[in-house]
């Protein structure tokens, strides 16, 4: 039996883009699916990423700032596609 996973990350990529076009790739195609009742540890050495990976699958990193692409799937929907507002719910109801 095949077991649909709850969130389903693929090519997740994050940059910072800074002054004098300073560029900073903090993630660089993570893929990563988790099952529901599961539980999912990132680890690592100090400044790997974990913090960054983990705000950009919560949708909390500032778009001014930082470029996320990949493919953020939860329960269906691409969380880099839906509305600012259904996230915030997302996050208040579900993704915590």
């Amino acid at each position: 039996m095949t077991v649909t996973p709850l969130i389903e990350i693929e090519n997740l990529r994050v940059l910072f883009h800074g002054d004098g076009g300073r560029t900073t790739h903090a993630v660089d195609r993570v893929d990563l699916s988790v099952a529901n009742g599961a539980t999912l540890g990132l680890v690592g050495e100090s400044g790997c990423g974990k913090s960054v990976t983990s705000l950009a699958i919560m949708g909390l990193l500032s778009k001014h700032s930082a470029e996320v692409t990949g493919s953020i799937r939860f329960e269906g929907s691409d969380l880099l596609d839906v509305p600012d507002e259904t996230l915030r719910d997302l996050r208040g109801n579900r993704l915590a």
